[in-house]
């Protein structure tokens, strides 16, 4: 599922995310099952279905949280920050980005603190607390540059061009 989402087959993706939540289901297997529920939310976010995205997460998290799963929970934190920025629901998003991080913090994450970073900035150039995004993005690019991600410094930068178009500064 993961492959077909990555090559953009979001249809196929989801028939075998479906599947999996299926078979952990069946065999009541709940960390693949929060699994499965992340998946399908992530490609419910990559199609713009927020509210189902929401659903989903929702239910990840909550299992992610019964078992313990510190990276499950960072990761549907994360989801859940994306549906609800998508609906433009900005602090609530700003929240789960808030609880990301701190989780990807306490597990010496830095590119997930990085990538947090980034959603925590878009998230407040929204809100339009111009300081406070400026002050995470800027962060981000610190970190990244640090961890010699250039993939993660390219999604900064672009984020942080996007605080300066929004700002005036083109």
């Amino acid at each position: 599922g993961i492959i077909q989402r990555n090559v953009g087959d979001h249809a196929s993706a989801l028939e075998y995310f479906f599947n999996a939540q299926q078979l952990a289901e069946l065999h009541q297997l709940k960390m693949e099952l929060a699994y499965a529920y992340n998946n399908i939310g992530d490609i419910y976010n990559l199609e713009q279905n927020c509210q189902l995205a929401l659903e989903y997460e929702l239910k990840a998290l909550n299992i992610f949280e019964s078992i313990g799963d510190s990276i499950g929970i960072s990761y549907s934190c994360h989801q859940i920050a994306l549906a609800y920025s998508n609906l433009s629901m900005h602090p609530s998003s700003l929240e789960y980005d808030m609880r990301a991080m701190k989780i990807r913090e306490s597990l010496g994450n830095k590119a997930g603190v990085a990538y947090s970073l980034i959603s925590i900035g878009e998230n407040y150039l929204k809100m339009g607390r111009l300081l406070e995004s400026h002050e995470n993005l800027i962060k981000s690019s610190e970190i990244f540059s640090e961890l010699n991600d250039k993939f993660g410094l390219s999604s900064s930068l672009y984020s942080t061009g996007m605080y300066f178009k929004t700002i005036g500064n083109n």
